[in-house]
């Protein structure tokens, strides 16, 4: 799970890291650095931004006035440069909520299969920048809200939606001690909060099928229809009258028969056994094709062998 204002206060820390990268990456070019290009030239009472942001930006770890961030209101650090993260409010009216309207998904955790669940809503952030004097506080609003426009990517990586703008707050002296100047900067966030529910299952780990598969009619799909055929007399002249009889197997008890001649159906001879007159001389061939009544089987329809018939 991501809890929000954990993502905001690394987001700023990320971002505070990457000027500090960036100002290393051009410690011989100063002039190519991000702090340079946006900040210098800008002076205000003889206080060139740049070199005085440089300065805080650049602290060690071991020097009090380092720029941190902090969550929350660290009443400790008030009069030293530090950004705090306040979370006043949260709206949940925003967005979506799974547990009324589904689940996001189904997470696998070993043997166990659970449901996903999310919440959409939108966080009022602030960002409280303290410092010992004005001016400092000053630069360091206006460094913070630079540097928010120039990481909207990283933030809308983060964060589904994202504003922010300038706030004035009403001190609060049980809060911010005196002599502590303050700036803040509002941001409103949409993210999406997603949790397993409580409740798991086991999945099944292996699946068994039986050697012979059934459908609904229980009928085992392995009893193919099949079907030859044979023809009586011998005798081939023509005026002879042949009988030919078709041998069914898994046919059903009522299958349906179609006879062909030379590849043409004949009309009207449905039964079991056909009996044709050769009239003439020449060269016939003759095929019968069963339709079982288990319509499942295949092939539809069942082929017999094709007899082929000389009339002298």
């Amino acid at each position: 799970m991501e809890i929000s204002i954990v993502k905001i206060k690394n987001v700023v820390s990320d971002l505070l890291a990457w000027v500090r990268a960036d100002l290393v990456t051009n410690v011989s070019t100063p002039t190519l650095s991000w702090l340079y290009q946006e900040f210098n030239g800008i002076v205000l009472d003889d206080t060139n931004f740049y070199t005085q942001l440089k300065h805080l930006v650049e602290q060690g770890d071991t020097d009090r006035r380092k720029l941190e961030v902090r969550l929350m209101f660290d009443k400790e650090r008030a009069n030293l440069p530090t950004i705090h993260i306040h979370y006043p409010n949260e709206d949940g009216r925003t967005g979506d909520n799974t547990v009324n309207t589904g689940f996001l998904g189904v997470d696998i955790i070993s043997d166990r299969s659970v449901n996903k669940y999310s919440r959409s809503f939108i966080g009022q952030y602030e960002l409280i920048i303290t410092g010992g004097n004005s001016l400092e506080v000053v630069m360091l609003y206006e460094f913070m809200d630079a540097l928010l426009i120039a990481g909207a990517d990283t933030l809308s990586f983060n964060f589904d939606k994202f504003e922010f703008s300038g706030k004035q707050l009403m001190a609060n002296q049980d809060i911010i001690p005196h002599l502590t100047f303050y700036r803040a900067i509002g941001l409103s966030l949409q993210s999406k909060k997603i949790v397993s529910s409580l409740i798991s299952r086991s999945r099944p780990t292996d699946v068994q099928f039986h050697d012979t598969p059934y459908i609904d009619n229980q009928q085992p799909i392995d009893q193919l229809a099949s079907v030859t055929i044979t023809v009586s007399p011998t005798s081939r002249t023509h005026g002879s009258t042949l009988t030919f009889t078709p041998v069914v197997i898994n046919g059903g008890t009522n299958p349906i028969y179609g006879w062909y001649l030379n590849g043409s159906v004949i009309t009207g001879e449905t039964s079991n056994t056909l009996s044709l007159l050769f009239s003439a001389a020449g060269t016939y061939t003759v095929q019968c094709k069963v339709y079982s009544e288990y319509q499942y089987m295949l092939p539809r329809p069942a082929e017999s062998n094709i007899l082929t018939i000389v009339i002298t």
